[in-house]
Order: structure tokens, then sequence, then C-alpha cells
């Protein structure tokens, strides 16, 4: 399903449905009515936490509580929301103070959510390149799953948004959803949920007090790799493309999709949420491009720690250590405990004690 077709905007605020189909006031109200319909089995004697089930095709877990986030706070809001279903008593600012203490950062990882659970004493699993069949699987064995996804609001403004499945319905063609920007009723069909889950690679995060593992199915990396051979494909799907090769060490068929991607006027946002896409472009010694990129999302917003970590990478390849060490600079300004030795290693900037709190010195 193309991309553009699937973009998503809220109706009576409980319900997504694809803008092609909303057409007129009658078909939305009998729209919101089958909802309620529809999630009335997740509802009907919801007790502590226990799942409700009315057959294979139709699973729903009950208890999951709702957190509606603070701006821009998606990744801490899910994640709260799920660790409470789990029995955890904080909120979404206790993990926002941990992995998001900048409140402009405009974006945690999913293995900065990951890292955050694990702290907190749960049992963690993130999988990438996954399935529908791995969603519903955790699902129906009682775990809600939290999935990065790409956004479109009421404006057209496209970003990335983290979002919580609860349940299905094959019957009714959809997930059930705890959106903390939406709203805890949120049902969405799933063409439109694999095409805006596709944008990051399809990934999710499950967590349990137990154990957090399911019996999921193999990666499907194979069928990310084979979607941007279609003649026809968006910006988003290109890109999306580029970091399944990515992943695949693949770096100049990357780059080429990449590329691609930039010349169909991709978002501009998608640099917050997949910044290691530039690791291929420094692989091929594309430094310039890295500056390019790096500089134009900086420009729209300069608060990425990230984007200031490649951006380093580039100058340092190109030997200018001085704008590289102001790079790092400008990152261990915007989150001061994210650089580490591990980032670190790969610069040519000796590491030593003296540079107030990241360790490096110009020679």
């Amino acid at each position: 399903m193309q991309l553009e077709a699937c973009m998503t905007i809220r109706m009576n605020s409980v319900i997504l449905m694809p803008k092609m189909i909303l057409q007129t006031r009658l078909f939305g109200q009998l729209a919101a009515v089958l909802f309620l319909v529809l999630v009335t089995f997740c509802f009907a004697g919801e007790k502590g936490g226990e799942n409700s089930q009315t057959s294979s095709a139709q699973f729903c877990i009950s208890g999951v509580p709702w957190t509606g986030q603070v701006w821009n706070n998606c990744g801490p809001a899910n994640l709260a929301q799920v660790m409470r279903y789990w029995g955890w008593e904080g909120s979404q600012f206790d993990i926002q103070s941990v992995i998001r203490p900048n409140e402009n950062d405009p974006h945690v990882g999913i293995d900065e959510l990951a890292g955050f659970a694990r702290s907190a004493g749960f049992h963690v699993f993130v999988l990438h390149f996954a399935g529908m069949h791995d969603l519903k699987t955790a699902l129906s064995s009682g775990k809600p799953v939290i999935v990065p996804t790409w956004h479109v609001d009421g404006n057209g403004e496209q970003m990335g948004h983290y979002r919580t499945v609860y349940g299905y319905d094959d019957h009714a063609g959809g997930f059930f959803i705890r959106d903390t920007l939406e709203g805890p009723d949120v049902f969405m069909t799933y063409d439109d949920f694999e095409c805006l889950w596709a944008v990051f690679n399809k990934q999710l995060l499950i967590l349990s007090k137990e154990d957090a593992s399911v019996p999921l199915m193999v990666s499907s990396l194979v069928s990310s790799l084979e979607m941007p051979n279609r003649e026809q494909c968006t910006a988003l799907e290109l890109f999306s493309g580029g970091t399944a090769f990515l992943a695949s060490g693949d770096f100049d068929r990357a780059v080429e999709l990449f590329e691609r991607s930039r010349e169909q006027s991709l978002p501009w946002r998608i640099w917050w949420y997949r910044p290691e896409a530039l690791e291929a472009y420094i692989e091929l010694a594309r430094f310039q491009q890295v500056l390019d990129i790096t500089g134009k999302a900086l420009r729209s917003y300069p608060y990425s720690e990230e984007l200031y970590y490649w951006r380093a990478r580039a100058f340092d390849a190109l030997g200018d250590k001085e704008r590289a060490l102001d790079a790092l600079s400008e990152s261990h300004q915007l989150r001061p405990d994210w650089l580490n030795a591990a980032l670190l290693q790969s610069f040519s900037i000796p590491v030593k004690e003296g540079f107030p709190g990241i360790g490096l010195k110009l020679d």
C-alpha cells in the first residue's frame, strides 16, 4: 500500500481511518459507532489486567493504563503505561529525567527505552524487521507491545511516534492502540498500521516482569530488502529500504536508496529518528554529504545530540579536528551522559583528561 494512501488523521478522538474514505460526516459517525462496538469486548469485565479473548482471531489485553504525553514525550509516556501495566509505580517524567533530560531532545531510540526498562528490573525483548504475526503472537501471550511508527497530524506535519498495541481483531481488520497523543481507545486498520510501522523497519519492544520471550518468526529483513526494487516507491519507503541494506552491511545500496529518498522530498525530521543511517555515508567516505544532511536538519532544529555526533565524525575524517571537537561539545552540552568511550573510539582525536565532561583534548 502506498504510504501517501495510508496517512491518517484523528477522527472523533477514538478512531484513525484512511483519508481516502473519510468522505462524509455520516460515514464518520457510523465508523465511530462501529469502533465502540468493536472494543466493547476489551472493557467488559475488565479486572486486574486479566486478558479478554473471544477467539484466536480476536484478542485484547485488558487493564493496560493510558498515559497522555507531554510535548514530544511519546517514548517515555508509552514505556510508562506498559511498565505500569506490569506493576511499576512511576511516571513518564521519571523515565524522561533519565533518557530525555533535555526537554528539547526530539527523539529517544527504542534501545534507550529498553535500557531503562532493564534497569528497572524488567525482562526486555527488542525485535527489528518483525512481522504482523510476531506482533499478534506477543499480544496473544498477554504482553502489550510498544512500536515506533510514523505519524501525520491534522496540519500535515510528519514525525515519528511511539504507540502501544494492546489487542487485535481479524474480523474488523485492525489493532487496538493506547495512543499517548490521540487517546486511549484508538483503532487502526492493519493496512494503515503496517504502512506507518514499516517506516521504522517494523521494530517492536516487549517487556514483562517474568519473561519477555514469545515464539516469534524469523526476521523479515529479506522482504525489507526486496521492497525498494518496486518501480514506484515513496521517499519514506526508499529510506526504510536503505536502513535495511545498512543492517545487512550493503552500504552502497543503502546510500543509493537514501539519496533517491532525498530526491523525493524526504521529510526532514526522519534524521532525528534514524541518524544511524549516516553511518553508511561515513563508511563510503561521503563526508560532505553527512555535513550537508546534518547541517540542514540542525538549522531546522538544533537539539539532536546524535546529529552533532555524526557531524563530528565527518569533520574528524576530513581532518578538521577543531570543528569536530566543536560538534562533540555541542552534543555533550545537549546530553552530557550520552557520549561514551564506545562512541568516541572511532575518532582520531585522543581521549585524555581535561575536556569538560567527556575527557577530550586536541593534539
